[in-house]
């Protein structure tokens, strides 16, 4: 069986130091504030769940989510973004795709857990976001579509949002979190590393475009962005000064003794510090809407 890239790998960014455990499976960059970033003490920053969590609240805020809203979560990852929305959100009816069976297992598992004597409706499915036949299962329309820190992996962007269109509400909106090329007029060599680095990180590389360039994806399908904000400063290097400290927290610890290999989020971490020092890219949360009959 092959292996799946998006698995449960990130557990391993989920380890309490002092403990041994993994309570939790959080797999996004963090939102990571200013203010929290003071010194380069261990201790002296929010912790990569609770950042997780606060990336999933920025998210959320901009979606004005409320308890009677239908949403539905594409790419939820290992799950604890769903419990979030629950349990802090309360919503009722909630759905979710995400491409890995692992990681929709285990999702499953923590969803079960926290619904079992509840009326709560969740249902969650495997398939491709950008692919019609994932979307078979959808009943009826949603108020709120959601992709946390996922849809530069989708194989089609274009689909994706069609499809959203298509099951979101004629009041719904889509809101998600995504890299954006900060200009257009990059190097032959950062064009190449860019490329290179998009391949070996299963990211499409037509997926990244200027904020005119997104744009106007949108307007070709009759959708626009209402609201956005860009968080880049307290994403990209944030994330990887936590990374430093966490792996010699980890490495040093008596209590987490299971040796990992931290190859593919060094890797990550010094990607994203390439990509805001040198201004190749940005991070927004952005609302994205259908445009009114009336100005279209």
């Amino acid at each position: 069986m092959q292996k799946e890239f998006h698995d449960l790998a990130e557990l391993q960014l989920n380890i309490e130091a002092d403990t041994g455990e993994i309570n939790s499976s959080w797999g996004n960059l963090g939102y990571w504030s200013s203010s929290s970033q003071t010194t380069d003490s261990p201790h002296a920053s929010i912790g990569y769940p609770q950042a997780c969590a606060q990336l999933a609240r920025e998210l959320a805020n901009i979606a004005k989510l409320e308890a009677s809203h239908r949403v539905l979560d594409t790419g939820f990852g290992c799950g604890d973004q769903l419990l979030l929305w629950l349990e802090e959100y309360k919503v009722q009816h909630l759905s979710g795709i995400n491409l890995s069976l692992s990681q929709t297992q285990h999702a499953q598992n923590k969803v079960n857990k926290l619904t079992l004597h509840s009326q709560i409706s969740v249902s969650l499915n495997i398939g491709d976001c950008s692919h019609e036949n994932s979307w078979q299962e959808m009943n009826g329309k949603f108020d709120r579509i959601v992709a946390l820190d996922c849809i530069y992996h989708f194989n089609n962007k274009h689909n994706y949002f069609s499809l959203c269109k298509q099951h979101l509400e004629q009041d719904g909106a889509l809101v998600i979190s995504d890299l954006l090329l900060a200009k257009s007029n990059m190097s032959f060599w950062q064009k190449l590393l860019l490329k290179s680095i998009c391949y070996f990180s299963h990211i499409p590389y037509q997926n990244l475009k200027t904020q005119k360039s997104y744009l106007k994806q949108l307007n070709r399908l009759d959708l626009t962005i209402t609201q956005q904000k860009d968080i880049s400063e307290d994403v990209f290097l944030p994330f990887g000064k936590w990374l430093k400290r966490y792996i010699k927290q980890i490495e040093s610890s008596k209590k987490a003794t299971h040796k990992h290999s931290w190859l593919k989020y060094k890797g990550t971490a010094k990607f994203l510090a390439w990509g805001y020092k040198n201004n190749i890219f940005k991070y927004h949360l952005l609302r994205i809407e259908a445009i009114p009959s009336e100005i279209k």
